[in-house]
C-alpha cells in the first residue's frame, strides 16, 4: 500500500504530549492491512531533536489517517554520526491481545453472535464496542467459551460463526458477512498500462485438514478419533495438525465442532500491485 504524506503525529500514551513527526523518512513509511491478521505501521525516523521523534518509544501512540497505533517495537540505531529509529506499531484493535475475559461458560453452551460477543467483551472497558454487518441468525455452540484473550476469543467467535472479516475502525470492532464486505469497486488494473507489476504469492504452508480430537477427562468421554475435512483433503492431500484436546467436552460431536474450527482449508494467497502512482 501507498505511503502518503499525510500528518503523521505521536503521542505519549498518557496523552499528554503531542507532536507531528517531522523528521520521517517518508520512503521507509509502510502500512500493512491483512484481512484479519494484520493492520500495522512501519517507518524510520531521524533525530532532528524534535520532541516528536523524542516521543518514538513503546507504547506511545502513532496516530495516522484517522487511526490510532500503538509502537511495540522501535530500534534505536546509532551508525556513522547518524541517529535513526525505526518503528513498528501495531493497530490499537492489537491491544486486546493483552485483555482477557477471565468468566468461563463450562460446559456446551448455546450463543447468538451478539450473546457471545456481549460476553467476550463485558468488563473490558478502554471503550471498545462492535457492530454486526449482515445476516448471523443461527446460533451455534461454543465449548467452554472464556479464559481467552479478547483476539483470541474473536477469532473463536469468527470461525464458530462464518464472520468473513474482523475490521477495526479504532476501538469500534466491525464484524461483517461476506456479502457485507465485498463491494465492487469497478476499478481494473491493468499490467503495463497503470500497473508496473503484479506478483501472486500462494503460500500452502498453513493449511491443516486433519487433526486427532481426544478426551482428556479423568474418564475419557470416547476414544481418540480424526477430524477432517474431505473436500480439502481430495484437493491437496492430508493436513494435519496439532491434536484438540478438552478435558469438559462429553459429545463426539461437539468435540468434532470444536476440531474443526481449528482448520484452515487453502492456501492463503497474497496479491501485490504497483501501480504507476508508486502505490
Amino acid at each position: 500500500m501507498a505511503y502518503s504524506k499525510d500528518k503523521v503525529v505521536i503521542q505519549s500514551r498518557d496523552g499528554k504530549s503531542t507532536q507531528a513527526l517531522s523528521s520521517l523518512n517518508f520512503s521507509t513509511f509502510q502500512l500493512t492491512r491483512t484481512k484479519n491478521e494484520a493492520y500495522q505501521v512501519d517507518f524510520q525516523a531521524y533525530d532532528d531533536g524534535s520532541l516528536g521523534f523524542a516521543l518514538l518509544q513503546v507504547e506511545n501512540l502513532v496516530q495516522y489517517d484517522g487511526q490510532t497505533y500503538v509502537i511495540k517495537q522501535a530500534t534505536d540505531d546509532n551508525t556513522g554520526g547518524v541517529h535513526n529509529v525505526t518503528v513498528t506499531a501495531t493497530h490499537i484493535f492489537y491491544q486486546l491481545n493483552n485483555r482477557f475475559q477471565y468468566n468461563v461458560r463450562q460446559g456446551d453452551n448455546s450463543f447468538s453472535l451478539t450473546d457471545a460477543l456481549n460476553f467476550l467483551l463485558t468488563d473490558i472497558g478502554d471503550g471498545y464496542s462492535y457492530q454486526v454487518h449482515g445476516k448471523f441468525n443461527s446460533n451455534k455452540t461454543l465449548t467452554d467459551f472464556g479464559n481467552t484473550s479478547i483476539i483470541e476469543g474473536l477469532s473463536t467467535i469468527k470461525g464458530a460463526f462464518g464472520i468473513y472479516a474482523i475490521v477495526p475502525d479504532n476501538k469500534v470492532i466491525h464484524l461483517y458477512d461476506k456479502d457485507s464486505y465485498v463491494t465492487n469497486t469497478r476499478k481494473v488494473f491493468r499490467y503495463r498500462n497503470d500497473t508496473a507489476a503484479v506478483q501472486l504469492q500462494y503460500d500452502a504452508t498453513s493449511i491443516v485438514n486433519t487433526v486427532q480430537a481426544v478426551s482428556t477427562m479423568e474418564q475419557p468421554a470416547f476414544s481418540p478419533f480424526k477430524v477432517q475435512d474431505a473436500d480439502s483433503v481430495a484437493k491437496w492431500g492430508i493436513k494435519e495438525g496439532a491434536r484438540v484436546e478438552s478435558d469438559s467436552v462429553t459429545s463426539a460431536d461437539a468435540m468434532k465442532n470444536l476440531a474443526s474450527q481449528s482448520f484452515v482449508l487453502e492456501p492463503s494467497l497474497a496479491m501485490t500491485v504497483t501501480s504507476a502512482g508508486n502505490e
